[in-house]
């Protein structure tokens, strides 16, 4: 793919999700999981964060797990050859170890002793939260004013965790902290 089309191809995901959605009634966290899954193809991790190169990549879940959990499908899906592994986690003690670190309906309060704990650990941290961002988290999921979900990104601190983030991914990033 050239350089021009990535970030094209970028943004035409992220649209097509929104759209979906408001076409067929898909839920939140079914964007959401594609989101995740879409994100993480753009971010690479120190090769000291997996035992091996067939060591998965781990996402995991704080949050309620239904049955028809969305984040489900992604089991065994592959990025950068790595099977992805959701695990869900019922406390924030239970977290390790996480690639990605998910969070379902919490408040920034609930996370920031986990958040903080993590501070130099090369765990990605997504969630939808206010401000996320801006409290030790890498990754927020926002609203537009379209119920369009974007998404901001602190690349200061991906840095500091030792996490890449394409160029490409920051392009199409709605506000971007550095």
């Amino acid at each position: 793919m050239s350089i021009v089309k990535a970030p094209i191809m970028i943004v035409l995901t992220i649209l097509m999700c929104n759209s979906v959605s408001s076409q067929l009634d898909v839920d939140d966290e079914e964007i959401k999981a594609a989101l995740v899954l879409n994100l993480i193809r753009f971010i690479e991790w120190p090769i000291s964060s997996f035992e091996n190169e067939n060591t998965a990549l781990n996402i995991c879940i704080l949050g309620s797990k239904t049955s028809d959990s969305k984040f489900t499908k992604l089991n065994k899906m592959t990025v950068k050859q790595r099977p992805i592994d959701v695990i869900y986690i019922q406390s924030l003690a239970d977290a390790n170890p996480c690639h990605v670190m998910y969070f379902m309906d919490h408040h920034i309060e609930v996370l920031r002793p986990y958040l903080i704990s993590t501070f130099n650990e090369p765990t990605l941290t997504i969630a939808d939260v206010r401000g996320f961002v801006h409290e030790y988290g890498v990754i927020e999921f926002t609203y537009g004013s379209d119920n369009r979900i974007n998404f901001n990104v602190n690349l200061k601190l991906a840095r500091e965790k030792n996490l890449r983030i394409s160029s490409k991914l920051l392009e199409v990033a709605q506000e971007v902290n550095i």
